[in-house]
């Protein structure tokens, strides 16, 4: 509390105390209330004269020694009143506040504030629950882990040594018996280790060592031997868990799993943003179990007759008692032999309770998880249905993805694990799929959206001069939308009246994103209605353009340019705004329907860029040789201005020489000089840049 505070508080009538005080005052009434009704219920018992007696002496032992507790602890506050005055007059700043002085602070802001602190730290819990403390935020005990997780160390032949961590635990425990013979020399005579009688700073000095053994015990950061002494210290919880040598990346999360797969990963565009393409060889090692019903029978008979090699078939069969049998090892007589037995029981003991399981191939339309290290957070493990691509022999994933992953295309390895129940199924289809992973769960802002050249694309698509005729108009549609895969509500491709008529029918590229949102659009949902602007200013059209803003009413797309705020991960934009009003399968069907579509227009309509396309003309050569021409002499200025010299002084050379080699002597005056001199050079790059392209970089 500053001057200014405190002088207010006088002239108001208020008065610090101290929480400490009131603290043990509260205790100190608690402990005469427990005395006072514990003598009326000796009053009630009294005749039974050798139990009363007894318990009477044990009360009065507790009540004094709870009354030497209270009288101490009023001794210690008075002496941290007694320091703090003392280093107030001497020091103002710095006050030294022992845990206890904290956790009375504490205690009485969370008495005082307690619907405040239960909306921010136990916000779900009920008021009638438990009631919130500041016990929360303080150790009373330390939990030691049993003898078999500190195992003694072998230093040698048949030598044995005790665990390293246990140096910690005896630290705090020297620590404790410490503070509590200093306590001890403060209430009665001094101890013969002590010359001396021990005072409130000896207290506070073992509270404060008591404290530094803790911290060590947590976080090996925090111990007070630092340097090359520190360099034997052991671990602390914290080391033990955190990074990659940390209990979990290196001893629970590197671990090699069955029924999962790694490969290269490659980018396609036309499968599904929550589909990933699987090689056939990883479709043919990966299995599930799938239960034989009246429903999977002919399936499962299929795939049992092609057996292991051939997809898509079946590596064993699992009876009803859990026995397997490799079909492997069978040929092709033997396998169709077992897969008209598949709905018959394989003994009279059975009672038909469980059904025998295939060990059926991956299959198109299974849920895998796909992992790309490092795991930095949750969407880094998202659910992919699999699409098993013949010929390929990496793992093709849609260009959606990456933001999510952090992943690219140039050598980047992902992990793929397979459920084996239909639990883990289950959980993955409504929890982890990618389309459940659109926003990130620390800020709300949409992670996935469209990159690269589908944004470039996207602009193309939507200029006010990208007309189709009717053969390129259908094309686009039908190289996106798949009525099969239900992208379509109805069942059939919506198309729209085209812009022109005359003198031939053409659609204007508006009008293809217009045809594809109302074939995704739900029908108990009304067409979007949206508003927002676009990345790219609208003068690069013309003056007064209104292309800038993007402006959809009841489905159509009316005016504005979609370009990375609206189709990649941006929030507000156009997916964002579909997806907040239909959905999250709404909203993936979009990316992956515009995936293909501006692919197939990138197809149709590509464009490219050479050195031809970089050559400055002759009026950006020019300026860019004359402004280059000027800056000969920022190099001496710049040195000349950091070091506070005059150019026109005598000797200006010769000092300005000198005073350079103090500078470059010291690393601190090296590092400034060399920030000055590249902001200077910044601007210079700016001149040039301007001078050669007075309108900016060209959009297409």
């Amino acid at each position: 509390m500053g001057s200014r505070e405190k002088a207010k508080n006088v002239q108001l009538g208020l008065k610090a105390s101290n929480p400490l005080v009131k603290a043990l005052e509260r205790q100190k009434a608690e402990r005469k209330l427990k005395r006072d009704d514990r003598e009326i219920d000796e009053g009630i018992v009294a005749d039974i004269d050798d139990v009363t007696s007894e318990g009477s002496d044990n009360s009065q032992a507790s009540g004094a020694e709870d009354e030497g507790i209270i009288e101490a602890a009023s001794e210690t506050v008075s002496a941290i009143s007694r320091t703090k005055s003392k280093s107030r007059k001497e020091v103002e700043p710095d006050e030294y506040v022992n845990p206890q002085e904290v956790y009375a602070s504490i205690s009485e802001l969370f008495e005082k504030e307690e619907a405040i602190f239960r909306l921010i730290y136990s916000p779900r819990e009920s008021r009638t629950s438990r009631s919130l403390s500041a016990d929360i935020f303080f150790i009373n005990y330390l939990i030691v882990p049993p003898n078999r997780y500190r195992p003694q160390a072998k230093t040698g032949a048949g030598e044995i040594a005790e665990a390293s961590q246990n140096g910690l635990y005896k630290a705090v425990l020297q620590a404790c018996s410490q503070l509590d013979q200093v306590r001890k020399d403060m209430e009665g005579s001094p101890s013969a280790a002590s010359n001396r009688r021990r005072d409130f700073g000896d207290f506070q000095n073992a509270w404060v060592r008591l404290q530094e053994g803790v911290n060590a015990l947590i976080d090996s950061d925090r111990n007070p031997i630092q340097g090359l002494a520190g360099r034997q210290n052991e671990d602390g919880i914290k080391q033990k868990l955190e990074k990659k040598e940390g209990l979990f990346r290196k001893n629970m999360m590197g671990k090699r799993v069955n029924f999962a797969a790694r490969s290269v990963i490659s980018p396609d565009p036309n499968i599904e943003t929550n589909e990933i393409g699987v090689p056939p060889v990883f479709a043919k090692k990966l299995t599930y179990p799938e239960p034989v019903t009246n429903h999977s029978f002919y399936e499962l008979k299929q795939a049992v007759i092609n057996g292991v090699e051939r997809w898509p078939g079946a590596a064993a069969i699992e009876n009803e008692n859990g026995q397997v049998i490799n079909l492997r090892t069978k040929n092709l007589e033997e396998r169709q032999a077992l897969a008209n037995q598949l709905m018959a029981p394989s003994s009279i003991n059975v009672n038909g309770a469980r059904n025998k399981k295939v060990h059926r191939h991956l299959n198109n339309g299974d849920l895998v998880i796909m992992n790309r290290q490092p795991t930095l957070h949750k969407p880094s493990m998202m659910a992919h249905r699999t699409k098993v691509l013949p010929g390929e022999k990496t793992i093709r994933m849609h260009y959606a993805n990456c933001n999510t992953y952090n992943a690219d295309f140039d050598g980047d390895e992902m992990n793929m694990h397979f459920p084996q129940n239909e639990i883990a199924r289950a959980e993955a289809l409504l929890i982890a799929d990618t389309d459940h992973q659109y926003l990130v769960a620390t800020s709300g802002k949409p992670l996935r959206g469209l990159i690269q050249d589908h944004i470039s694309m996207g602009v193309w698509l939507t200029n006010r001069d990208t007309l189709f005729k009717r053969s390129e108009y259908f094309q686009l549609l039908y190289s996106c939308l798949r009525p099969e895969n239900n992208h379509t509500v109805t069942g059939r491709i919506t198309t729209v009246t085209p812009a022109v008529i005359k003198p031939l029918p053409m659609w204007t590229g508006k009008q293809v994103v217009t045809t594809v949102l109302k074939n995704i659009t739900p029908d108990d949902h009304p067409g979007l209605t949206l508003s927002g602007k676009s990345q790219t200013s609208g003068d690069r059209w013309g003056d007064r353009s209104e292309e800038a803003t993007v402006m959809f009413q009841d489905g159509d797309l009316l005016m504005g340019i979609l370009d990375k705020a609206h189709l990649g991960p941006s929030g507000g934009g156009f997916v964002h705004s579909v997806y907040e009003a239909y959905g999250h399968t709404v909203a993936g069907q979009l990316l992956s329907v515009l995936g293909r579509l501006l692919t197939r227009l990138l197809s149709m309509r590509a464009f490219s860029c050479g050195i031809d396309d970089l050559d400055l003309t002759l009026n950006g050569e020019s300026t860019r040789r004359l402004i280059l021409s000027q800056a000969e002499t920022i190099g001496s200025e710049v040195a000349a201005k950091y070091v506070t010299l005059d150019d026109k002084q005598r000797g200006f050379k010769k000092e300005l020489h000198n005073r350079l080699e103090d500078v470059l002597r010291d690393d601190e005056k090296q590092a400034g000089l060399d920030s000055v001199f590249n902001s200077r050079t910044a601007l210079l790059s700016s001149e040039i840049t301007k001078g050669c392209l007075p309108s900016g970089l060209p959009f297409l």
